[in-house]
């Protein structure tokens, strides 16, 4: 079986947090936000495996729920 590719860009939305969290806008940007001064990277730079990575999410189960979204 194939694996699903990422559609869209390889960074990840605050949109992408949402429909992963089921929270709100402003949940979602504030969780962006506090993972950016973690890693030190800026935030429109976060990629889906790094985020993925450092909440110990597998990245094939992240990107089969996001892909519809996006």
């Amino acid at each position: 079986m194939e694996k699903e590719r990422l559609k869209g860009s390889l960074y990840i939305s605050t949109k992408d947090i949402q429909v992963l969290n089921g929270c709100s806008l402003r949940h979602a940007q504030r969780e962006l936000k506090a993972l950016t001064d973690i890693l030190q990277i800026r935030r429109d730079r976060i990629t889906v495996k790094a985020y993925c990575e450092y909440w110990g999410l597998d990245y094939d189960e992240v990107i089969s729920h996001i892909n519809p979204y996006r």
